[in-house]
């Protein structure tokens, strides 16, 4: 269903907090609060769950580039541990070209050599 696909893409580093630039200008949480349907309230629950659970939210931070929040908050993983897609933090800041929050992992000990389940190294 619709929650489980906001589960894979806030997982694979969806940057939650994008807005929606052609529309009303609200980001996707805000949009699924619109509605008041199962399907919704779904979607709504993953979003409560991952971008709002301190142990979980760091995908969320590192996806959006939020360097400042890895400063004030210790990682409550390993530096090398991977999401459901084999993906590091490293992996994540490095796609999205956050090459200072990737200097900052390196220096934290990420591990350069680290393959995702397509292969592909940071």
């Amino acid at each position: 269903g619709n929650s489980d696909c906001v589960r894979y893409l806030l997982e694979c580093g969806a940057n939650p907090y994008v807005k929606n630039s052609f529309k009303n200008g609200m980001t996707p949480r805000e949009e699924a609060s619109v509605f008041d349907d199962e399907s919704a309230t779904s979607v709504l629950s993953v979003y409560n769950e991952i971008c709002d659970n301190p142990s979980n939210n760091y995908w969320v931070k590192a996806s959006a580039g939020d360097l400042d929040h890895f400063f004030t908050n210790p990682l409550p993983i390993n530096i090398n541990a991977a999401n459901n897609s084999g993906r590091t933090l490293l992996h994540l800041v490095s796609k999205k070209g956050y090459f200072p929050f990737a200097q900052w992992l390196i220096q934290q000990h990420a591990e350069l050599d680290i393959p995702d389940q397509t292969g592909c190294t940071p």
